[in-house]
């Protein structure tokens, strides 16, 4: 999400995100021929180090799990979460899904 979120104090991060997106755009159209899939994860707030240090630096105190009413779930994605789908994703059920970005947010 940092691709988008353009949020201040993140200029450097979210201009790299944004190169990440558009190299797997360009690598998923270049190796479709050669059997490859290319596709992205886009993870909103997740419960990890980064995350909590998000919400504090954003005044949301240092309990990430605090936001938890605020989740559209009622509790914060975590790293399990996202492993769920990039394992869905290089699995055979994902055999025809390529070229995506998957946005993990509840929303």
């Amino acid at each position: 999400m940092a691709a988008q979120a353009l949020n201040p104090g993140y200029g450097v991060y979210s201009v790299s995100k944004a190169a990440l997106e558009a190299m797997a755009h360009t690598l998923a159209r270049e190796e479709k021929p050669n059997g490859m899939r290319v596709n992205m994860i886009a993870p909103g707030l997740v419960d990890t180090d980064m995350g909590r240090k998000i919400v504090e630096a954003t005044g949301g105190g240092t309990d990430i799990r605090k936001m938890e009413a605020n989740m559209p779930f009622g509790f914060v994605c975590t790293p399990d979460d996202i492993a769920a789908t990039a394992t869905h994703l290089c699995s055979d059920d994902g055999r025809y899904i390529t070229n995506q970005r998957i946005t993990i947010t509840g929303d």
